[in-house]
């Protein structure tokens, strides 16, 4: 268990980091992936005629950090590894292309050091993905409205971060498929640019 921040730093919020939870990590990560399966998943899918279930490409787990330790530090990155790849072979078995991750807005957090760390980590999920012909998912949510690459690359492009890594450090994985599977736009839309409200769709410049 842990928080997550979609905006502010408020000052609950550090009163919260300053104290230092730990987090609390109790289930076995592949245990953890069956249970996923078994109660969360196979009865959701199980209710789906055939019809509707032959649409599906590629099929989530659970959403962003939810319930599970994540990406709060290179030891929580590789429990959620060994998670995700018995529910990417959980998965596949079934039937499905796996789409691991469902990585938050802004995570990894930290330094690109510290990204790149938890990223590692990580890596045995993005190889049983790989393997299976699988994806990985991101969150590219702008919270302040922005066209400029380098404020947008620590939120809605922050990906970009993780591909440059891959491309330095593990070429072989750098033509994983990424599925942007949530987006939107957070703060006021400037004049002069076209697009829907935030929390709908990302504007783009107008001419």
């Amino acid at each position: 268990m842990g928080i997550h921040l979609i905006g502010r730093y408020t000052p609950g919020a550090r009163k919260i980091v300053a104290a230092g939870p730990r987090v609390i990590r109790e289930a076995d990560p592949v245990e953890a992936a069956r249970d996923y399966w078994l109660r969360g998943l196979r009865p959701a899918l199980g209710r789906l005629s055939e019809r509707d279930r032959k649409p599906i490409d590629y099929l989530e787990g659970p959403n962003e950090c939810e319930a599970y330790p994540a990406w709060e530090s290179v030891e929580t990155a590789r429990w959620f590894a060994r998670f995700w790849v018995e529910l990417a072979r959980i998965m596949s078995r079934n039937g499905f292309k796996p789409c691991v991750g469902s990585i938050p807005v802004g995570n990894p957090p930290g330094t690109v050091g510290e990204i790149e760390a938890k990223l590692e980590a990580f890596l045995p999920a993005l190889r049983e993905a790989e393997k299976l012909r699988g994806a990985w998912s991101y969150h590219a949510y702008s919270l302040e409205y922005s066209t400029d690459p380098s404020k947008e690359r620590w939120t809605s492009l922050r990906y970009r971060i993780f591909y440059e890594y891959l491309r330095r450090k593990h070429p072989e994985l750098a033509d994983l498929p990424m599925i942007l599977t949530e987006g939107s736009t957070g703060g006021a839309i400037p004049k002069g640019t076209a697009g829907g409200r935030g929390g709908m769709r990302r504007g783009s410049r107008g001419g």
